[in-house]
């Protein structure tokens, strides 16, 4: 079963990368709704950002939602330990800062700071 899921995960972020962010499946309205509030957070804060990168942003942040929710089916369905999970979501984290930094020009820190600032805005 570990096998299957790993290849299911694989297939979805390989469909994730080849379609439009629009179209993935199994992305879950929260997720559309996440993405288009972290793209227009991002916009407040980086003000540079052209509509291309917007949209790609946008792109690249519902790979990243569909990537950690395969990541945390994994883990409810005891595939992977907690260790294995905060490890492969960190790589994740790494993956797609890099994918974000090759768009923007910003680096880790830069990227970091503003997810940070993004989550505290919708818990306040």
């Amino acid at each position: 079963m570990k096998k299957f899921t790993l290849l299911f995960s694989f297939f979805l972020l390989s469909f994730a990368f080849g379609v439009s962010a629009q179209d993935i499946s199994g992305a879950a309205e929260w997720m559309h709704d996440n993405c288009n509030q972290y793209v227009a957070f991002a916009s407040n804060e980086w003000t540079d950002l052209t509509e291309d990168q917007k949209e790609e942003l946008y792109k690249i942040r519902m790979q990243q939602q569909v990537a950690l929710k395969a990541l945390k089916d994994e883990k409810s369905a005891g595939e992977i330990t907690q260790i294995e999970f905060n490890n492969k979501k960190k790589e994740q984290g790494k993956f797609y800062n890099k994918k974000i930094s090759s768009l923007t020009g910003r680096d880790w820190k830069e990227i970091n700071n503003l997810t940070n600032k993004f989550w505290k805005s919708l818990e306040g």
